[in-house]
Formats: C-alpha cells, sequence, structure tokens
C-alpha cells in the first residue's frame, strides 16, 4: 500500500511539473498583455502635409468672422474685420495649432449631425491650400462629459476632438480683433456710409 501511494504521489508530481513547464511561458507572455494594454496612437484630425495654407476664414455662432489671406511678402494680411492689426506670427502660429490636433474618440455609429451642431457649427474653418484646395472643419456641440468637441472635417465622419485644442485655436476668432458682421439695414443714406453705432448704444423710437 505505502509503495503504491507513494508512485501515485509521485506520477501526480510529475504531470504538474510538465504542466508548470508548458503553462509558465505562456502566463509570462499574457501577464504583461494584461497589465500594459498596447499603446495607440492617435490618429491626426487633419493631415496638412507639407502644403501651405494661403488663406482662411474662422467664424462662429456668435457672428464673428476672421477672414486673411498671406501678401506677397508671405505675411498675413486680414481682409476683414476691415482695419483689424493683427501680428502675422501669431496668426501663423495658431494655424499650427491645427497639427496638433488629434481625434479623442471616433464615432462608431455616426450622429445625426443636427443632434451633435454640426448643422449649425459653434465654429468654422475654411482653408484655403497653395495648390488651391480647400478644407472646411466644423465644430458642433460640447459632448456630455465636457471634455470634448464633436468635429467634422469636410464630410468624413463625426469625430471628437479635445475641447482645450478646440478652444485654443477659435479663442482667436474673437479676441483679433474680430467684431460681428453687420446686418444689412436698407438703403444707406449719401453721406451716412461710415457712421458706425456703438455695440452698446440702444435705438429707441422718437418722441411725439
Amino acid at each position: 500500500m505505502i509503495r503504491n501511494s507513494t508512485f501515485t504521489v509521485l506520477l501526480i508530481l510529475l504531470i504538474l511539473a510538465v504542466l508548470v513547464l508548458f503553462l509558465l511561458p505562456n502566463l509570462n507572455l499574457d501577464k504583461p498583455t494584461d497589465l500594459d494594454p498596447t499603446a495607440t496612437n492617435s490618429p491626426i484630425l487633419l493631415d496638412i502635409g507639407g502644403k501651405t495654407i494661403t488663406a482662411f476664414t474662422m467664424s462662429d455662432n456668435q457672428g464673428h468672422v476672421l477672414k486673411a489671406k498671406l501678401d506677397n511678402q508671405k505675411s498675413w494680411f486680414i481682409e476683414q474685420p476691415s482695419g483689424c492689426q493683427f501680428a502675422s506670427d501669431n496668426l501663423t502660429y495658431a494655424l499650427s495649432l491645427l497639427q496638433t490636433f488629434k481625434v479623442l474618440v471616433s464615432m462608431e455609429v455616426p450622429p445625426a449631425l443636427a443632434d451633435v451642431g454640426l448643422t449649425r457649427p459653434t465654429y468654422k474653418l475654411v482653408l484655403t491650400f497653395e495648390d488651391g484646395a480647400i478644407q472646411t472643419l466644423k465644430v458642433g456641440s460640447v459632448v456630455a462629459t465636457g471634455t470634448g468637441y464633436y468635429v467634422q472635417v469636410n464630410n468624413d465622419p463625426v469625430v471628437v476632438v479635445t475641447q482645450y485644442s478646440i478652444d485654443s485655436l477659435f479663442n482667436l476668432v474673437s479676441t483679433a480683433c474680430a467684431t460681428p458682421t453687420p446686418e444689412p439695414s436698407g438703403t444707406p443714406t449719401p453721406g451716412m456710409a461710415q457712421i458706425e453705432v456703438a455695440p452698446e448704444s440702444t435705438l429707441t423710437p422718437a418722441q411725439q
């Protein structure tokens, strides 16, 4: 009985040793995968490559418009608002931020554009390149978590981009001496074309 028991125990130990030898390498390979998931680089939102932006129009849903183009000296000239003075280097730097925009979330199910604020965008940017190509970037509403915006480039799928990245660029439209575009107010009176009404002024009916 003792010899049979001893043989049985040795057989069990041998089987366990074989199992450990086969399973241990697999456990060592799987462990880092569980603890350290493979990092994936977020895709760049707008891959400009080596192309040069020669003109752009930036706008927001508050009526601000900033329109500029490169002049013959490769400096930015602001066409709208008229008379706006803003450092060309600052505009160049602001536009360079586009190449840092990365996709935070890709939408598995394409949302309706109206549901994410893209039929009436919060911001819009139209870029013109040296080869005549045009790219349009539309920014919709803020996502429920408050960490990003719904964004669409041309007719590409809607994605989410961090709120900080978007605001860092598009704050330019309301700070670089941009003003709301005035609405037509009927036939102008001769000699009155240069008169501007201050934004805070309130017009009241004339007293009888």
